[in-house]
Formats: C-alpha cells, structure tokens, sequence
C-alpha cells in the first residue's frame, strides 16, 4: 500500500485474485453491497481465472481462496462463487497424488506436485484444509474431496505421541512427524480444526480428541498462566501471537459445545479468560501499543513478559480471541481491548493513500512502516473487529482458519 503497488503469489503480472476473494464475506457482512458487486463482477469476467501456470502453497491457497469463495457463496448465493470454488478446489487435488499427505505446493495449470528445498510440509499445513473441502464437498455432491482430507486427519490422529501432542514437522516419506511442538507457527490451526471439524460436522470424534489436547495443553504447554512451547524436554519460554488463537477457540467452544460436559466448559471458559488477557498484555506492553509476531518470557516464576519488540504482520489472532471473549462472557473490556488496538493501527499502520501495512519495530513509539497488507487484514482483522463492536453474533456457522463463516450441518 505505500508504494500502490501489488504482489502476487509466485510473482508475475497475473495474480488469483486473492486479495478480492478473501475480502468478499467482510464486504457482504460490513455491507459494503457496492463494492461487493464489483468483485462479482470482476470474477465472472475473462479476466480472471485459476488456468495458470503459478505454484501455490496448497494450504494458503484453500483457507483464503476456497475457504473465501465458500463462505461467500453461502452469504449470497451467487452461483459463480461455487463454480469458481470447485475450479479451484479441482486444481489442488492433485496435490495428493496417491499419497496420505498433500504436497506444500502445486502447480495449477499441470497438477504437478512440488517441493522446494528447506521448506518441508508442516502439521497446520496438513491439517488445517478439511473445513473447505468438507464443504465443498457438501455443496458439490463430490465426496472425493472430502474423502481425500478426511484420511489426512484421521493419519494425524494415528500420530498423536502418548503426550497427547503433536511434533509440528511431517517427513512425507515416512509419514513421520518430529520437531518443536507449538501452538504458534506451523502447528496453531491443526489444534483449531480438531474443534472445528466437530461443530461443523458433529462427528464426535474430533471433540473426543480435543478433549485429549486441550489435557495435554494445560499439562504440557502452560506454565504459571502462560503458554510455551517445547523442543524435546527442553521448555521454550516463547508464544507467537498466531497461538492467541487459543483463547478464542476455548471461549467458541465453551459456548458452542452441545456435548462438552459443563465442568470441562467451565475450565475452558477459565483459561481463555487468562490467555486473552496474556494476548493484550501483548499489545498494552508495547510501546507503540502494537503486538510484536511473538513475545518471550523470564524462564523462571513468575515468568514476565519481556518486553515486545519486533515486527507486526496485521495479524488477526488476538481481536479474533476477543471476539468469541466477549460473546461467552458479556464483558466489555474486550470491546474496549479491541478499540484501543484499532486506534494503535490506524495511528501507525494506515496509509494515507489507502490501506493499512505491516510495521518493522513495535518497540518504537514511531514504529517504521513496512509496505505489505496481508489479504488476512481485510478477511480476518477488521472482520473480528468489526463483530466484537457490532456485537454480532451469526449463528450456525463455523469459522475456518482465515476467518470465512461455513455453515454447519
């Protein structure tokens, strides 16, 4: 945004429209019908299409894009939005290519199945596309897709260790997981979808298994109120602030969770009630009242937060932790958390020219602006933003991963 510019995936002049589709379900829900028909209208010309030769991350390209077009389709019923869903989810198929696991990328013109050197597959990338192919197989009639990331998940659980964990790194030739075990980066939305699996499709066999994690969370993963990482026996004094996620998936399940017993929502509803108030100690300890991507801690009690600093990506995490926080609980610190941070964006963030970018150093009070907004700004930030102060609730829905509502079963 600061030099009006644009970047696409795997470089070039054409992109997928990215940033369009994963904006659409904000517009429609915002109310934005205007700008919405444009898009419309932009997609249901010649000038866009998934016929090209671009390599894409199948991971990201299912939750913004598929997951975008979905939830879209579902708001609006504009049928183009699920012809262009099942192209898509047609082109990354055959990431699959007869194995368990997909491949980390794929090329959309040739179907080919590629891995880059140094970038090996990861457990959210595994596991963090059964939503948007559950339902697009739901709305298709083709079981094939979910068939093929249902396997994914259902091999993942054969792997969970005695611990009630998961490593975050997949070697793709044994099938072997290994690595640092995280809630932040590589591992965070793999937990999610164990959840969210179970409210879209009330199959109690994701709830018995997040019953089983969200155990070994609290035995492994939290220490004095705050949440770690490990690497082997080794406790690593670190949270990413993807791993704010946390909070608001216990808050959503607390409240969503027909069949939870109610002792288990209550501790639930508990931890979220402290981790989300760790993710705004993230922000309120700032000085530029901005959240770094990952904070440490002293490594012995009471283990305080060092002071953040580093750079900030837009990400969404901690508003969305504030959003189901405020519809389980009814407090209004969390709208006024929300409010605070948006007002910290648009002092440092916005450009004047349009739109908002990524910072190099939170620690400042002048913070330097980078020049990248995230298509996650638009699908997820001001989405969950926007709800907390709303106070909308929808109903029947469950989020993916990027923050697109699909309607349950």
């Amino acid at each position: 945004p600061v030099g009006c510019s644009v970047k696409n995936w795997g470089g070039g002049d054409t992109g997928m429209g990215l940033t369009i589709i994963d904006s659409l379900d904000t517009l429609y829900l915002t109310g934005y019908k205007t700008e919405y028909s444009k898009c419309i209208s932009y997609l249901s010309s010649a000038k866009h299409t998934f016929d090209l030769d671009l390599t894409v991350s199948v991971f990201e390209t299912t939750i913004r894009i598929l997951g975008g077009l979905l939830s879209a389709y579902e708001l609006s019923s504009d049928r183009i939005l699920l012809k262009k869903a099942e192209e898509i989810g047609s082109r990354l198929l055959p990431a699959w290519g007869g194995s368990v696991f997909p491949a980390k990328y794929v090329n959309l013109k040739t179907g080919e199945r590629v891995e880059k050197p140094g970038r090996r597959l990861c457990l959210a990338e595994a596991g963090t596309v059964q939503l948007e192919f559950y339902k697009l197989a739901k709305l298709t009639g083709n079981d094939t897709y979910r068939a093929m990331t249902e396997k994914v998940m259902d091999s993942l659980y054969a792997l969970q260790r005695e611990d009630g964990l998961w490593p975050v790194e997949i070697d793709t030739k044994t099938n072997k997981l290994f690595g640092l075990v995280t809630l932040g980066g590589r591992g965070d939305s793999f937990i999610e979808y164990i959840a969210k699996m179970y409210l879209l499709t009330g199959d109690v066999k994701h709830l018995y298994m997040f019953e089983k994690v969200a155990a070994a969370i609290e035995a492994k993963l939290m220490v004095g109120g705050k949440l770690v990482e490990r690497n082997g026996t080794d406790v690593v004094y670190k949270m990413d602030h993807l791993a704010c996620f946390l909070p608001g998936l216990y808050a959503m399940m607390s409240s969503k969770c027909n069949e939870c017993l109610p002792k288990f929502k209550e501790t639930l509803l508990k931890a979220a009630v402290t981790l989300g108030d760790l993710c705004w100690e993230m922000y309120s300890s700032s000085p530029s009242g901005i959240a770094p991507n990952a904070v440490r801690f002293e490594p012995s009690p009471p283990y305080q937060m060092l002071p953040p600093k580093g750079p900030n990506l837009l990400r969404p995490e901690a508003l969305e932790a504030w959003y189901w926080l405020s519809l389980a609980t009814s407090n209004p610190k969390y709208r006024t958390y929300t409010t605070t941070v948006l007002t910290a964006f648009n002092a440092h963030s916005r450009v004047p020219t349009g739109g908002y970018t990524t910072l190099a150093n939170v620690e400042s009070r002048t913070p330097t602006q980078r020049d990248l907004m995230h298509s996650f700004w638009l699908a997820e930030t001001l989405k969950y933003s926007y709800l907390t102060l709303a106070r909308r609730e929808l109903d029947g829905v469950v989020f993916n991963t990027e923050g697109h509502p699909l309607r349950a079963d």
